[in-house]
C-alpha cells in the first residue's frame, strides 16, 4: 500500500491546545463514556521474572505466566518480553535502517535524593551513601539524579536530559567524579527548611507535588523508567488541627495511578536515623504502598546502590502482558491484581492492584502528548521494533517502514486475519533539531492470522511518499499502540541531503 502525504510545520502541541486530533476521535469517543458504563479495556502489565538469586529469567514463554484479577484467571492476550533478540546489523539490507541493530539501552533511571523529608539528625548522610554508590556502579548510562530540597525545589544534580546527552554522544561515565558533583549540589541546597513544610501534612503536600513534577518529567523520555526515592518520607496517617486522625493512603494511590500511566517504577530506599537496615519509622507504609503499586522494590537504609543496580537489573527479566477486562456497569473500583508463574524458583515482581484510573484508555491529549515526546527525545525508542528504508522519487522521498507484530496488540478479527490500530508520524529534522511535527495518521494494521500464528510474516508493512521541506536532513517514523501504551521511533538519514545534526 502507498499512498502520498503533504507536510505542514504544524506541532502537535498545537493540536493538544485545540483539545484533540481527527486520528484519535473513535478512541476519544470511547473514553468519554459515562462511569455507569464503562467500555471494555485492554489492561496492561509490566512484569519482572527472576530467579531463586534474584537473577533475570529473559527466556519465558507466556504459557508460563497466569494473571488473576479479583481471583479470577485471565487469558492473556498479549505477551512481550522487553529485550527481543537483535538482528546482526550486517544482515540489514543497503540503507536499510533498523532500531534494534544495536545493544538495547537500559531504562532511563533517575536517582531522588530527598532532602525535604530528611530528618536533623542525619545531616547530610545520605548524600555520603549516593556518592559512594555512584562511583561505584557499571555501567551509569541513562542515569541522573536530582535533589528534593529543603525549600520543595528540584534541584538537577545531572538532569535527565543531560543523561540522554551521555548516552547518544558516548561521553564518559559522569559518575566517576560523582562524589564532588554531590557534595557541592548539597553544600548549595543546605538551609534550614522553610517553615511551610515544617509539618508532616505540610510536608506530605509538597512532597507528592514534587513527585508528581519529577513524573512529568520523566513521562518526556518514552518507554519504562525507573525512579530511586531515598527518603526518610512521610507518615500516611496523620493527625490535623482538631485532633482528628486522618489516612493519606488514597492520595499515595492516586499518584501511584499517575506514575503507572507514565510507566515509571519507584524504587525506594527509606533512610533511617540510625544508620543501615536500623528500624525505619512510620513513614515506611508510605514508601512500602508507592514502590509496591508501581511494581518496584523497596531498600532499607544505605541501600541505595543496590536499589540502583537491581533496578537495571531487572529490565532484562521485564515483560509486558496484556488481557482484557470486560465491560462494567459500575464506577472505578479498585481490582486485585496476581501474576504467578509456572517456572520453578521464579520470583514475579508486579503491581498487587489498581485502580481503574490507571488502565483506563489513553486520552486523545495523552496519545498525542506520548507521540510528541517521542519526536523530541534524544534517543529512538525499540519498544516496538521498526525497520525503514527510505529512497528518492521524483520531488518526494519513499519511505517503507517495517513494524515487528509481536509487539503491538492485534485483535481476531472474523475475516482470516488480526487487526490492530496503530498511529504513524514521520517528524523532520534540520540542522538544528526538530523542525516538522504533522498529526498522526492512523491506519488499521491488517496480517493473515494463520500467518501470525506460524510466524510466517515477521513484519507489518507501510508505505508513504512524503515531500520535505528543503532544509530537512533526518526524518523520525514513530508508530504508536495507544491501547499499550508504547511506542516505538527509528532516526534515518535522508539519501542525497547528508547527515546534519538533527534528532
Amino acid at each position: 500500500m502507498s499512498d502520498a502525504i503533504v507536510w505542514r510545520p504544524l506541532s502537535l502541541l498545537a493540536i493538544l491546545a485545540l483539545g484533540c486530533g481527527s486520528a484519535f476521535s473513535a478512541h476519544g469517543q470511547g473514553a468519554a463514556s459515562s462511569a455507569a458504563e464503562r467500555p471494555a479495556t485492554l489492561v496492561s502489565l509490566d512484569v519482572v521474572v527472576t530467579g531463586p538469586q534474584g537473577e533475570p529469567i529473559p527466556d519465558l514463554r507466556a504459557s508460563e505466566l497466569h494473571v488473576s484479577e479479583d481471583k479470577k484467571e485471565q487469558r492473556i492476550l498479549f505477551f512481550r518480553p522487553r529485550e527481543r533478540g537483535l538482528p546482526q546489523h550486517a544482515l540489514l539490507p543497503l540503507n536499510e535502517f533498523s532500531n534494534r541493530s544495536k545493544l538495547r539501552l537500559p531504562p532511563p533511571t533517575v536517582v531522588l535524593l530527598d532532602l525535604l523529608n530528611e530528618l536533623i539528625l542525619t545531616g547530610t548522610q545520605g548524600g555520603a551513601e549516593i556518592s559512594k554508590a555512584l562511583e561505584r556502579l557499571e555501567p551509569s548510562e541513562r542515569l541522573s539524579l536530582y535533589l528534593l530540597t529543603r525549600h520543595n525545589d528540584l534541584s538537577p544534580v545531572h538532569p535527565m536530559q543531560k543523561a540522554e546527552d551521555d548516552v547518544a554522544e558516548s561521553r564518559l561515565p559522569w559518575t566517576r567524579t560523582a562524589t564532588s558533583l554531590v557534595d557541592a549540589a548539597i553544600n548549595s541546597a543546605l538551609s534550614l527548611r522553610d517553615f511551610s513544610f515544617i509539618t508532616d501534612d505540610l510536608r506530605f503536600n509538597a512532597t507528592i507535588e514534587s513527585l508528581r513534577a519529577l513524573a512529568a518529567r520523566m513521562a518526556a523520555v518514552p518507554g519504562r523508567k525507573n525512579l530511586i526515592w531515598i527518603t526518610h518520607g512521610v507518615p500516611l496517617q496523620l493527625v490535623d488541627a482538631s485532633g482528628e486522625n486522618f489516612d493519606l493512603a488514597p492520595r499515595v494511590r492516586n499518584l501511584a495511578a499517575e506514575l503507572v500511566r507514565s510507566r515509571v517504577t519507584v524504587y525506594t530506599v527509606a533512610q533511617s536515623a540510625h544508620g543501615a537496615e536500623s528500624e525505619f519509622n512510620t513513614s515506611a507504609e508510605m514508601l512500602r504502598l508507592i514502590s509496591s503499586w508501581t511494581g518496584g522494590r523497596e531498600f532499607p537504609s544505605d541501600y541505595a546502590e543496590r536499589a540502583i543496580t537491581d533496578s537495571m537489573r531487572d529490565a532484562h527479566g521485564a515483560y509486558t502482558l496484556a488481557y482484557e477486562r470486560s465491560m462494567q456497569k459500575r464506577p472505578p473500583q479498585y481490582h486485585k491484581l496476581q501474576v504467578t508463574c509456572d517456572r520453578k524458583g521464579a520470583r514475579v515482581l508486579s503491581r498487587p492492584g489498581d485502580l481503574d484510573a490507571a488502565d483506563r484508555p489513553l486520552t486523545d491529549q495523552e496519545a498525542l502528548a506520548a507521540i510528541d515526546s517521542a519526536a523530541r527525545a534524544r534517543l529512538d525508542c525499540a519498544d516496538i521494533g521498526l525497520k525503514v528504508q527510505v529512497s528518492s522519487t521524483p520531488g518526494a522521498f519513499h519511505v517503507s517502514i517495517h513494524i515487528d507484530p509481536r509487539d503491538v496488540f492485534l485483535r481476531r478479527g472474523g475475516d482470516g486475519r488480526v487487526h490492530g490500530q496503530l498511529a504513524l508520524v514521520i517528524a523532520g529534522y534540520d540542522d538544528d533539531g526538530l523542525r516538522e511535527l504533522p498529526p498522526p495518521v492512523q491506519w488499521n494494521a491488517s496480517l493473515n492470522e494463520k500467518d501470525y500464528q506460524d510466524g510466517a510474516r515477521d513484519d507489518i508493512e507501510l508505505a508513504k511518499d512524503i515531500t520535505l521541506n528543503q532544509s530537512i536532513r533526518k526524518i523520525r517514523c514513530i508508530v504508536m499502540d495507544r491501547e499499550l501504551n508504547v511506542a516505538g521511533s527509528l532516526t534515518v538519514p535522508l539519501p542525497g541531503r547528508g547527515q546534519g545534526s538533527g534528532r
